[in-house]
C-alpha cells in the first residue's frame, strides 16, 4: 500500500490552518494524508528542511513575508 500523501499547511491564523487541514482530511482522495501545520514563514522553512512534502497550502500574507517568497 502506498504511503499517505504528506501535506504542509502554512498559515499564521490557527483557525484557518485547522479548517484547511479538516478539508484535506474530509476529502476522498486525501483522507489518510499526513498533515503538518506551520504557523510562520520560519517554521515553514524548518518543516521543508525536515522532510519532503507532496503538497503545501500557503497563506499569501505571512507577517512581513508572503507565501510566494
Amino acid at each position: 500500500m502506498p504511503e499517505p500523501i504528506r501535506v504542509l499547511i502554512v498559515d499564521d491564523t490557527p483557525d484557518h490552518a485547522e479548517m484547511v487541514g479538516e478539508l484535506v482530511r474530509l476529502s476522498d482522495a486525501w483522507g489518510d494524508a499526513a498533515v503538518d501545520i506551520a504557523d510562520s514563514y520560519g517554521r515553514a522553512l524548518e518543516a521543508f528542511d525536515g522532510g519532503a512534502y507532496d503538497v503545501a497550502f500557503l497563506d499569501y500574507w505571512l507577517g512581513a513575508r508572503n507565501g510566494l517568497a
